[in-house]
């Protein structure tokens, strides 16, 4: 038979105190309630032995439970009060209480976790409770009772804080890791309660995924926090929803690339896709944003997404149905040889290697973002190719038909400019950081700003095509006209011995294996007044016009002089 030992305290005497280690081996060792046992060393509760705590153990060692450890009454307590690092190797037992008051050293789990149903609590200017890669279970009525700068519970290896929602309600996970107190709160506004759970954990990294790639702007975060929250929801039934906000150290867990710490916004990571949350931070130092599952919360810049088709009218084939590809002759076609930077100053370079293997390439375009307050103000701005097809590829030739926007807003007007066409724009804005745009404007239903700002043919919408100067407005025939623009391309060209030098006069009638603007159906060439000629391009746009009533109706002929660019600016 086992022994049993009572060990009582009664009214006011003193409380029981073994002086060394205490080892309980196959004994059933019981603290009655009102009673305290003080073990000045470690506890050993050996296999095959149970402790039933009804009153307080106060251990200033470390605390093995190999065997039964249970807490039965209301106000059962383990207390860790050493002056040196302790350990609890709870053995995945369930007690009622833990109190820290130990204020030299942290006291960490060992083994297979912790339950804890009613308090945790850290005394004033305790250490810190470290789960050290195990499991603490906080039960549904559990609270963590602790000061502003006292103790908290280090979560930062491979275990969790597990919390037990038993109501929408919110609960603050009080973690942190060496640097730190670095809280997570999650409130449930949404659900179905009833084996639920939320467990946390902190990682003190930048987060792995995180998009960072210095040879892409669009793609390098800058601003960003080099820790995360990792939040599990379980059990949880019907629409569960809960808003999450993560406390960061303002001195040690952010990185500011020259930018703002305003850009650092809420990110969430579901394993594959990133969403953010719109919400400047500056002040607050806190990311917040709201899940509907499991999720990985940090903060970083924001980085919209979209998928963009366009076609550009001048370099359509309505033979093959798709844009000419006469400028991407591999790392020795015109592209790899005379623009391998992006045209419109937004710094973008790829090597001359990159044609070779995305053979599709039409030409460089400039896609804008714009203010949903005021569509005139660009707030961003990218360049990325056109493929034959109409879509859009970012420049690292990845992702292949997802753009990338940094910085972007939540929800924006979206434009695409190019160097011989005129602009167009979205009618709608589209929003970029909750999911990723889908924005064709080849579709006959696209829904651009303003009037016929795309030609119509063959079933699709495209880019008027023709404005040489880049201005804004195709001239036809008046003077000056982007068709004089083509024409003074050609006669300026340094090539052109013909019209300047001693060479046959009819060498000034266009240039080849160019790069230019003139260039508007993309074979290549800058055509002046051969046939067929870029230069005839211009005028057949404005003439083709819808609104050209004066050259196909019965306005004015004057009317078909010129097309402007339909952007909210012009």
């Amino acid at each position: 038979m086992k022994n049993k030992y009572k060990l009582l305290g009664l009214l006011g005497l003193l409380p029981f105190f073994a002086t060394a280690q205490l080892t309980n081996n196959g004994a059933s060792i019981i603290i009655e309630e009102g009673a305290t046992l003080v073990v000045e060393g470690d506890i050993d509760n050996m296999a095959s032995s149970t402790i039933t705590n009804s009153g307080t153990i106060e251990v200033k060692g470390n605390f093995v439970n190999d065997g039964t450890l249970t807490s039965v009454a209301t106000n059962s307590d383990i207390i860790f009060s050493g002056d040196a690092a302790q350990s609890f190797d709870a053995n995945g037992a369930t007690v009622r209480k833990v109190t820290v008051t130990n204020t030299d050293a942290d006291v960490s789990l060992t083994a297979t976790g912790l339950g804890i149903t009613n308090e945790l609590v850290f005394e004033t200017g305790s250490a810190n409770l470290d789960i050290a890669g195990q499991d603490l279970t906080l039960g549904a009525g559990a609270i963590v009772t602790r000061g502003a700068s006292d103790g908290y519970i280090k979560a930062d290896g491979a275990g969790q804080v597990v919390k037990t929602y038993d109501a929408l309600e919110s609960f603050v996970f009080p973690i942190g890791d060496a640097n730190g107190y670095t809280p997570l709160e999650a409130e449930v506004t949404a659900g179905t309660v009833g084996t639920s759970t939320i467990s946390v954990n902190l990682k003190d990294a930048i987060h792995p995924a995180l998009p960072q790639d210095a040879s892409n702007p669009n793609r390098n975060a800058t601003e960003y926090l080099t820790k995360y929250w990792d939040v599990d929801q379980s059990g949880f039934g019907g629409s569960f929803s809960a808003d999450i906000t993560g406390t960061y150290d303002d001195t040690n867990d952010k990185v500011l690339g020259g930018g703002a710490e305003s850009l650092i916004k809420a990110a969430l990571y579901d394993g594959v896709n990133w969403t953010y949350e719109d919400v400047d931070n500056t002040g607050s130092d806190q990311v917040a944003a709201t899940i509907t599952d499991s999720r990985e919360l940090t903060g970083s810049n924001t980085f919209g997404k979209s998928m963009v088709s366009v076609i550009l009218g001048g370099a359509y084939d309505d033979a093959s149905n798709l844009m000419r590809t006469d400028l991407n002759g591999g790392s020795g076609g015109i592209l790899a040889t005379q623009a391998l930077t992006s045209p419109y100053g937004t710094g973008e370079t790829v090597t001359a290697g990159f044609f070779d293997t995305h053979a599709t390439v039409v030409d460089w375009v400039l896609v804008e973002l714009r203010d949903v307050s005021d569509d005139e103000t660009v707030i961003a701005s990218r360049s990325a190719f056109v493929l034959n097809d109409g879509s859009l590829m970012d420049f690292s030739g990845t992702d292949n038909d997802v753009l990338y926007f940094k910085n972007a807003s939540a929800s924006t007007y979206v434009s695409i400019k190019h160097r011989n066409h005129l602009g167009i724009m979205l009618n709608n804005t589209t929003p970029l950081l909750s999911t990723i745009g889908d924005i064709d404007f080849t579709a006959l239903a696209a829904n651009t700003f303003g009037t016929h700002a795309q030609q119509s043919f063959d079933a699709k919408m495209m880019m008027w095509g023709g404005d040489v100067d880049g201005n804004g407005i195709i001239y036809s025939n008046n003077s000056p006209s982007d068709a004089n623009s083509v024409t003074s391309i050609v006669l300026s060209h340094p090539g052109n011995t013909g019209f300047f030098g001693s060479g046959p006069i009819d060498s000034y009638l266009g240039v080849s294996n160019v790069y230019s603007p003139g260039d508007i159906n993309f074979d290549g060439s800058v055509l002046a007044n051969a046939s067929p000629s870029d230069s005839s391009i211009p005028a057949n746009s404005v003439l083709s016009h819808p609104g050209n009533t004066g050259f196909f109706g019965s306005g004015p002929v004057d009317s078909y002089l010129l097309l402007i660019e339909q952007l909210p600016e012009n």
